[in-house]
């Protein structure tokens, strides 16, 4: 069975690979090929930002999610500059009537499978009920094992985690999908800051900062950075984090703040009402092993003393937070 350039636009891949498993006889083949072209409008997202290597874990883990396959290997690709092909032979020897639902493999110790990246990107085009409640299974063991298993083993140096439930709330929400397209955990650290570590179709991300910012602690943030010694000290944190790959984000000001002069040396973090930097980390090879956990250790570790930073000069605020109204 030949599935020809066609299985980055599949909806659901994974239950198109288990009826291919259904129907086919033992020992047949199934070739899957892709080029490095597609029509980036219709593949899904996850697709789009993965390497030929990236593109081959991603079939892999829909293989071995549907079941019923032999280990998938991959021919061609470059350095050939022919379309990369992903074989694997069905292994099922009992009757068709007698395949039962998707084998999921075995957890790594404290990695998270690349599985987690297509359950995110099937759950972007299927954000139902239906198909949750059908990959909740899934969801348990691909995604929020390993997020525990992961934050569990971070917790020794940087403290409890708590990690996210997977459902939105749509109460006051014109966006109605019932679950979010990506699982996050965050870790408090002491004085309002804290670290970040995420996994959706796009892969994992890490990060960290402060992004709950209240008038008070925006003041204080401000004041510190307006002054030489603790101003240069945070510049410097983020010059550095720029430099080993980290992104600097968070709510800014249009303008300059009021009262801060347009020669301020340090302007552009006074704009900051927010300060967060992250790091995209795709997908991985180490991202399904053990490995995972030092990788994301040493990103927190360097992030710490701009959260240590935030910690002493910003601090938690003293105000009363904002009552949601009903719309």
């Amino acid at each position: 069975m030949l599935c020809c350039v066609s299985i980055d636009y599949l909806v659901r891949p994974v239950d198109v690979l288990r009826e291919a498993a259904r129907v086919l006889r033992p020992g047949a083949p199934l070739a899957i090929t892709f080029s490095n072209r597609c029509f980036p409008t219709k593949a899904v997202y996850g697709w789009l930002l993965a390497d030929d290597d990236g593109r081959c874990t991603i079939i892999d883990a829909y293989v071995r999610a549907a079941g019923g396959f032999e280990e998938p290997v991959r021919h061609g690709g470059p350095p050939t500059r022919r379309p990369a092909t992903v074989v694997t032979h069905c292994s099922r020897s009992s009757p068709i009537a007698e395949i039962g639902p998707p084998r999921l493999a075995p957890m790594a110790a404290a990695g998270i499978p690349l599985d987690a990246v297509a359950f995110y990107a099937e759950l972007e085009v299927n954000n139902t009920k239906d198909w949750w409640a059908a990959n909740k299974e899934r969801y348990e063991r691909s995604v929020r094992e390993p997020f525990v298993a992961l934050t569990d083993a971070l917790a020794d140096e940087f403290g409890e985690a708590r990690i996210f439930r997977p459902y939105r709330d749509v109460r006051f929400s014109a966006d109605k999908t019932p679950y979010k397209t990506e699982q996050g955990a965050i870790v408090s650290a002491p004085g309002g800051a804290g670290y970040y570590v995420r996994v959706g179709s796009d892969g994992l991300v890490t990060g960290g900062g402060y992004m709950h910012e209240m008038p008070d602690q925006v003041a204080r943030y401000r004041a510190a950075l307006d002054a030489d010694t603790s101003g240069t000290a945070l510049v410097a944190m983020v010059d550095g984090l720029d430099r080993k790959g980290f992104e600097i984000g968070g709510e800014t000001l249009a303008t300059r703040p009021k009262g801060v002069p347009a020669d301020h040396p340090r302007l552009e973090l006074l704009r900051h009402k927010s300060l967060i930097a992250w790091r995209d980390r795709g997908t991985p090879a180490w991202m399904s092993t053990g490995s995972v956990v030092r990788y994301v250790r040493d990103d927190w570790r360097a992030i710490r003393p701009m959260v240590e930073w935030i910690g002493e000069h910003v601090g938690q605020s003293t105000m009363p937070m904002p009552q949601r109204g009903r719309r």
